[in-house]
């Protein structure tokens, strides 16, 4: 597992808990449902002692993006040149699938946007911090 990583969300576990559940003594909960509204951007303040996020929704596809507004969330591209300006900030949530998120280590307060194309979707996002 990284440690003292200097990029802001950067994936580190896909579809397990791996060792980022087993290094934290503490984790804080929350379901959160999304604007029932397409396209609505949520913002989620996370404690300024987070050092990791892990994300699962059942429900549909959610952007999010930590300290930036995410997207506009892209369609998809059949091209075979993809340009760089293509990209979107933040990243993707699928469905029934862990994503685990390293935040930076610098004890400031980050923000964590999300937001979906589907009305409604519910979120759970637990927030691991470091243990007093």
């Amino acid at each position: 597992m990284q440690t003292l990583w200097p990029g802001l969300a950067v994936p580190t576990v896909v579809a397990s808990l791996g060792e980022a559940s087993l290094v934290s003594s503490r984790a804080k909960s929350l379901r959160v449902i999304l604007s029932d509204t397409p396209g609505v951007v949520t913002q989620l303040t996370l404690p300024a002692t987070a050092w990791g996020l892990q994300f699962w929704t059942t429900d549909a596809l959610i952007w999010y993006s930590v300290d930036a507004l995410p997207g506009p969330i892209p369609p998809p591209l059949p091209d075979l040149i993809v340009p760089a300006d293509a990209f979107a900030v933040g990243g993707v949530l699928v469905p029934s699938l862990l994503q685990v998120v390293t935040l930076p280590d610098d004890t400031l307060t980050h923000r964590l946007y999300v937001v979906s194309q589907t009305a409604s979707p519910t979120l759970l996002v637990t927030c691991l911090v470091e243990a007093l």
